[in-house]
């Protein structure tokens, strides 16, 4: 199970190997849920970091985003959605659901959702890095 220090790990991490400075306050998807960890990025869109701890359902984060797109045409989301390797979560079929459903909305909202998965192995391995660096630099 990830504790908060754990995140808080991720967080400085992820800030570090991307050059990012992830905000002090969380971010309300208007009526969709909120989210605790965020960046602004250059190109106008909004990384949004989740980090499952034992969750028993990772597709709620995924899915909460939805709406808020559709609902606000001019909003870019990087969803970047963490597991710890051997964690509970993730390798079971609702990590495996949340990824094909992260997939399956960066083809239907093309150009404004991407979805990566990153798999944490503490204290500093972070697996599926280089693929989030590719959108960020496009």
């Amino acid at each position: 199970m990830m504790s908060s220090h754990d995140e808080n790990s991720i967080k400085s991490l992820l800030g570090e190997k991307l050059g990012l400075e992830f905000k002090s306050t969380g971010l309300n998807l208007d009526t969709w849920g909120r989210v605790d960890s965020w960046a602004e990025v250059d190109f106008g869109c909004k990384l949004i970091l989740e980090v499952e701890s034992d969750q028993g359902h990772p597709t709620t984060n995924v899915l909460k985003i939805w709406p808020y797109i559709e609902e606000n045409q001019e909003a870019c989301v990087i969803l970047a959605h963490v597991f710890r390797i051997g964690g509970r979560s993730e390798s079971g079929s609702r990590a495996r659901l949340a990824a094909w459903l992260g997939n399956r909305l960066e083809k239907e909202l093309e150009g404004r959702f991407f979805y990566r998965r990153l798999l944490w192995s503490p204290p500093s391995d972070l697996q599926g890095l280089e693929e989030l660096r590719v959108i960020l630099r496009n």
